[in-house]
């Protein structure tokens, strides 16, 4: 098939895909003029020109209606303009089609002239157009956000008004956050806007996983409800807040580290805890997978300073709570759950190593879905070799000194570096834990046990452990070379053969 062949076919298959009313008419019409062009026997070039100039305006209408914009009648007044003078161009171009190679010779200039006119008809119709869809893309982004002012969406997502797609949802959230931070609460005529906008807001960012346009919150988006922090991970304390209206809670760096490092690790922790929340979101919809990451909001930084992760409040706590609490569960499910979770780090473009795998990186949720939380020491790899992410230097400063060894692999204590094999030993603690219910090496001090981990010595097996391929699998987790050790997609395999 020739260059005009293909864009004929482009064109046709355009037009069928497109959902503004008249554009599968237009299609038609320029495909006639496709076709009359294909017969001028002289100026191909421009001729061809022409053409592709044609096809260019049917994919700007495929690409903006695409988009799902209702129609308003000045729109589709406007298409139908198009259509009338792409029909003028072609009655234009079929009276040279009809002559012979020596008459059109003879009438070069004329042919020129057309051509020339022809596609000045095209520009003007092309610039009138960019306007009318924008015109009507502010329009609806405005009703979108004037009904979210009055309605709570989440008993109507098939509404009419209701984003449709993660760009759309973006620019919902965009235009109704500054409507948000606009508003005054205390006054009582606006209360009620205040009100709805906060839960649809919320609603929009569960829907689609994505922060906040501007994911630097102010205080009127979220407030610190206590000084006592109700939980501690690594680097930060976890104080209780509201955001939006919504229980939630606020990751504060330990005192200790400088400021300026503190709020380079929150952004990096921002960025990637981010992408992984999003992508989370996206599978769910298009693959129904249960949640594997805990939703996270934005961050925080006060008048005194400090510096704050907001993220979603855990319903059930972390895994490690639930484990010392003696709730019921089924290990293995929980297991396979954390795998799960594993494959989505793992396999993010770029790879991420998450760095610190363990019972307290795991929270579950209200359905007993363990998901994934605390990115302080998660890296990005742009580099693959073999089955793990080339490694990359970590630092690790914890309050007191004391870092999560028990959990770490060998190779992070010296040098200290990590890959996602290096997650895959954390992942074998972890089962440790899920099936004991006590931490790796519990009988043994913290000094011992930095001494056998850098070893490479693995915790005995612990009489609770019965299933030989469950013991079997932990040890190949163990295993003392990075290289060698499982990917997270051969160990879900073997835990799906249980």
């Amino acid at each position: 098939m020739d260059a005009v062949g293909f864009l004929k076919l482009g064109v046709r298959l355009a037009g069928g895909l497109c959902g503004v009313p008249g554009v599968s008419v237009l299609a038609d019409v320029i495909v006639v003029l496709i076709e009359t062009c294909d017969n001028i026997p002289r100026q191909r070039q421009n001729v061809l020109d022409l053409q592709k100039r044609c096809v260019s305006l049917l994919e700007f209408l495929d690409a903006e209606s695409s988009n799902g914009l209702p129609t308003s009648k000045g729109l589709e007044k406007g298409i139908n303009e198009t259509s009338d003078v792409i029909a003028g161009v072609d009655k234009r171009m079929k009276r040279w089609a009809k002559k012979s190679k020596w008459k059109t010779f003879l009438r070069t200039g004329s042919i020129d002239d057309d051509v020339a006119s022809s596609t000045s008809d095209i520009d003007r119709v092309v610039e009138k157009l960019q306007l009318l869809f924008h015109a009507q893309a502010r329009r609806s982004t405005t009703e979108m956000v004037e009904h979210m002012q009055t309605f709570i969406v989440a008993a109507n997502k098939r509404g009419s008004l209701f984003p449709r797609n993660v760009e759309e949802g973006y620019n919902a959230m965009k235009a109704m956050q500054q409507v948000y931070r606009n508003i005054d609460p205390s006054d009582k005529d606006e209360k009620h806007k205040f009100n709805v906008l906060q839960e649809n807001i919320l609603e929009l960012q569960n829907e689609f996983g994505i922060v906040l346009p501007d994911p630097n919150l102010r205080d009127s988006e979220i407030q610190i409800t206590s000084q006592h922090p109700v939980g501690a991970c690594g680097l930060y304390d976890s104080y209780p807040g509201t955001y939006l209206g919504k229980e939630v809670w606020c990751k504060k760096l330990s005192y200790g580290d400088p400021q300026g490092k503190a709020m380079m690790r929150l952004r990096r922790e921002l960025d990637i805890w981010s992408k992984l929340w999003k992508k989370d979101q996206e599978l769910r919809r298009q693959e129904g997978t249960p949640p594997r990451v805990l939703p996270l909001y934005g961050f925080y930084v006060p008048y005194d300073g400090a510096a704050y992760l907001v993220n979603a409040k855990p319903e059930r706590g972390t895994l490690r709570e639930v484990l010392r609490s003696g709730a019921q569960l089924d290990p293995i499910k929980i297991i396979k759950g954390i795998a799960q979770v594993l494959l989505l780090v793992h396999t993010m473009e770029p790879h991420i190593f998450h760095g610190d795998l363990n019972c307290t990186s795991i929270v579950i949720d209200q359905d007993w879905n363990p998901l994934l939380q605390d990115f302080r020491l998660s890296k990005t790899a742009f580099d693959v070799s073999g089955p793990t992410a080339v490694t990359h230097t970590i630092e690790k400063h914890t309050p007191g000194g004391i870092e999560p060894v028990r959990w770490m692999a060998p190779e992070t204590f010296n040098p200290r570096v990590g890959s996602t094999s290096s997650d895959i030993w954390s992942f074998g603690m972890v089962m440790y834990e899920v099936l004991t219910r006590t931490d790796p090496y519990h009988d043994l001090p913290m000094f011992t046990v930095i001494a056998k981990v850098a070893a490479g010595v693995i915790p005995a097996r612990p009489p609770t452990i019965t299933n030989d391929k469950i013991w079997d699998l932990m040890k190949e987790c163990w295993t003392l070379k990075p290289a060698e050790r499982p990917s997270i997609q051969y160990v879900i395999s073997r835990l799906d053969s249980l």
